[in-house]
């Protein structure tokens, strides 16, 4: 066997083998991330302003009448499609985190469309290589309008505060990476 083929296969073998790697990673930071947003949920569930706070939001731009899908089955698809690194993960938690301070409290009914401009909003901040809204409107399954006018929304709330010190995303980093130990 010539020394290229070798090289070849060795090559191919490594691609399958990070292929398989990131994969893991990629279930294992879903998981985490539905089960970080589950119980925050849950923990609001328990509050006795849960309801009063559903009817307060109803009207939001953020709610949905039915989530249909699980946010982990939501998560899986965005993961499946945009391949998004655990960084633009963790930045999208931070900003889940700043648009709660700011009188938005999670909901099963709004829960979904917050985390997608969440997520959407980290890979525009972070990723090296990003797509237009028109995909990402199609892996969210949100029309390309709506999409536009969710993230316009967010972007006020959050006052245009885009930037994380080194020291804030290494806390979430921690508190991620402490969760996905415990509970994953």
């Amino acid at each position: 066997m010539s020394e290229k083929s070798i090289s070849t296969q060795s090559n191919s073998a490594q691609k399958t083998t990070k292929k398989t790697e990131n994969k893991i990673l990629d279930i294992k930071y879903e998981f985490s991330l539905a089960y970080i947003i589950n119980q925050i949920i849950y923990k609001n569930k328990k509050l006795k302003i849960y309801y009063e706070k559903i009817n307060q939001q109803k009207n939001s731009i953020f709610n949905l009448n039915d989530p249909s899908v699980t946010i982990q089955k939501y998560l899986h698809r965005i993961f499946k499609y945009t391949f998004i690194e655990k960084s633009t993960l963790i930045i999208s938690l931070i900003y889940l985190d700043r648009i709660c301070r700011q009188k938005i409290f999670l909901t099963n009914y709004n829960i979904h469309k917050l985390l997608v401009i969440s997520i959407l909003l980290a890979i525009k901040y972070n990723e090296d290589s990003i797509f237009e809204n028109k995909f990402y409107a199609k892996v969210f399954g949100i029309n390309l309008n709506e999409l536009n006018e969710l993230e316009y929304e967010y972007i006020k709330l959050i006052d245009f505060q885009f930037f994380i010190n080194e020291i804030e995303f290494n806390q979430y980093l921690l508190f991620f990476d402490d969760y996905s130990r415990k509970y994953i």
